[in-house]
Order: structure tokens, then C-alpha cells, then sequence
């Protein structure tokens, strides 16, 4: 069995591997002895368990697979390696969002919230989240689209709300203590950083500022959960319709042309969005068409005439 631990006295590679190593864990089956000693990584007869993680995999399929090129075993490390730092950077960038909550935090609050942090990875229509699961930390949106959907009784998906860069997903349930009532799942390939609950929880004890900025956003949070009910009860199908599009084109902006809303849509997304039939969805977007209010491009929209739209909306 082998095991992966730093060399004392190779400084070049032992911060970085202590840094990886903390995450990482395959087993692995016997080897010889001589398995790159340069960058730190020893063979050991009767180790405890590993503990590793899928960090670097390749690094490790590759030795698994008795392909001893220290070349590419390099390469393989350093690609790796280049990845974490790039996802750390994420997490950074969450903590450092303007007019975010993490705004009012001090440095040594957000180093401590960074070290907690695990970035995720998924590709597009994998899974965030699951209805029924219980949460292990806030999840932020680093990059990519996320929508959060509900199955209803009729295997139909209700589109609860849209996620973009920077926007939390899941936490309703982190701070309630319940399973996620909702799930939540990939529109394109993302990146999420999943702060440690510990963490977060410990760092609203400590400061004040910080449990207001999450009550405020609370409160902006069901002022636009009430909005959506009222729009899904009393608007009829135009007017759902109208405002859907006007919360694709809001929570994701245009394109440089400024018409066209920067995200591709399927209509039964959209549908879903409005809590319409599908068929009744490409009906309307066809009307809205015609009035020359809208134009389509395969799956993209394009909003030709945003003030008529809004009147649309308002109406109902």
C-alpha cells in the first residue's frame, strides 16, 4: 500500500502538497519503492489509512495505473495544482463581492471562511442539491447558471427561481436546520464554494454587523418570494409570461448587442418558469413575436421592446 506525505527538506513542494494532501484519498495497490522521491512523496510498508481526496485523482490514477513517467506525473501534479489555486481564488472572489454580505467582515473573518471553504464542480443538468438532503454549509455561486425547481405530484418541474455568479443557493435550509425542500441543478457548466457551517456560524456569533447584513438579505429574499406568488396566482398567461423573461434578463443580463438576454432557455424551462404549459409558453412567445416585442434565436431571446414587455408584465 502506498501513502503520500511531504518530504522534510524538499521546501519547494512540501507547503503545496501539505495543502493538497489535507483533501486527498485513493488506495492504492502495492508499488516499488522508487516512486519519485523528487517531489516529496515516500513509500511506506505498513501505513495508516490514507487520507486523500479526489483532488488530484489524475495525479493518482496515474500512478495506480503503473505509469511511473515522472514527466507526466509532473505535469499531472502541476495541472492539478493549478486547479486548486484557481478554485481558492473563487472563494476569494465570493468573500470580496461588492455590496455582498461578506462586505462588513474583516480580513481575519474571511481568511478563516476561505480556509473552510471546499470548491464543487458540476456540469451542466448535474445536481447541486436534492430535495430531502440535509445541508453542510452555504453554498455561493462562483460561476455558471443554477435554477432551483420543486417536482410536482404530476412530474412536472416548478421553477422556484434562477441563480447566477455570486448568488446563494440552498440556504434557507442551512439556517432553518432542515432538509433542502427544493433542489437544484446545473443550466451550464458551474463552480460553487461551499463555506463550512461551522465556520459561518462562528463568525455570525462574532460579529453583529454580519447577522444584520443576513437578516436584510432575508428579508429582501421573501419580499421577492411574495412578489413571484402574487405574479403565479393573479397574472394570467401573458402577463407570467412577460415578467419570466424580464427575471431571465434581470438576474442575467445581455449580451453586447443589449437585446439579447445571455442565457439559452428551453421552452419548457421557461414554461416551467411561469407555471404554464409548455404549449401555451411557444404560443405566447410566438404572439409576443408577432407584436414585435420580442424576437427568438433558437433558444436565446431577444427583447426588442422592454418597455412594452414591463407594461405587459404590469398589467397581467
Amino acid at each position: 500500500m502506498l501513502i503520500v506525505k511531504p518530504v522534510i527538506g524538499k521546501p519547494f513542494f512540501s507547503f503545496e502538497l501539505n495543502a493538497l494532501i489535507r483533501d486527498i484519498t485513493p488506495k492504492i495497490t502495492p508499488v516499488k519503492a522508487t516512486i519519485i522521491p523528487k517531489i516529496g512523496i515516500q513509500n511506506v510498508k505498513k501505513p495508516r489509512i490514507p487520507i486523500i481526496k479526489a483532488t488530484i485523482a489524475k495525479f493518482f490514477d496515474c500512478i495506480y495505473s503503473n505509469f511511473f513517467d515522472k514527466n507526466n506525473v509532473l505535469k499531472l501534479f502541476f495541472i492539478n495544482l493549478q486547479k486548486k489555486r484557481m478554485h481558492i481564488e473563487y472563494c476569494i472572489n465570493c468573500l470580496e463581492t461588492k455590496n455582498s454580505i461578506f462586505k462588513v467582515l474583516t480580513n481575519e473573518e474571511k481568511d478563516m471562511l476561505a480556509h473552510s471553504a471546499n470548491t464543487l464542480e458540476f456540469k451542466k443538468n448535474d445536481f447541486i442539491y436534492k430535495e430531502g438532503y440535509l445541508p453542510s454549509g452555504l453554498m455561493v455561486l462562483a460561476k455558471g447558471k443554477v435554477k432551483i425547481f420543486k417536482d410536482a405530484l404530476n412530474g412536472k418541474e416548478q421553477i422556484l427561481r434562477l441563480a447566477n455568479a455570486g448568488d446563494f443557493i440552498g440556504y434557507r435550509a442551512l439556517f432553518a436546520q432542515e432538509p433542502y425542500n427544493a433542489s437544484a441543478s446545473a443550466l451550464d457548466d458551474c463552480i460553487v464554494c461551499l463555506f463550512s457551517k461551522d465556520a459561518l456560524y462562528k463568525t455570525i456569533y462574532q460579529n453583529a454587523d454580519f447577522a444584520l447584513q443576513i437578516i436584510h438579505f432575508f428579508a429582501r429574499e421573501l419580499g421577492y418570494a411574495e412578489s413571484n406568488l402574487v405574479s403565479l396566482t393573479q397574472k394570467h398567461i401573458r402577463g407570467r409570461l412577460a415578467e419570466s423573461i424580464i427575471r431571465l434578463a434581470e438576474t442575467y443580463g445581455f449580451e453586447d448587442d443589449n437585446v439579447t438576454v445571455k442565457l439559452r432557455v428551453y421552452r419548457e424551462d421557461l414554461a416551467n418558469l411561469a407555471n404554464m404549459t409548455t404549449s401555451n409558453a411557444i404560443k405566447t412567445l410566438y404572439n409576443f413575436k408577432e407584436e414585435k416585442v420580442i424576437d427568438l434565436d433558437g433558444k436565446k431571446i431577444k427583447i426588442l421592446d422592454y418597455n412594452k414587455l414591463e407594461r405587459i408584465s404590469r398589467m397581467g
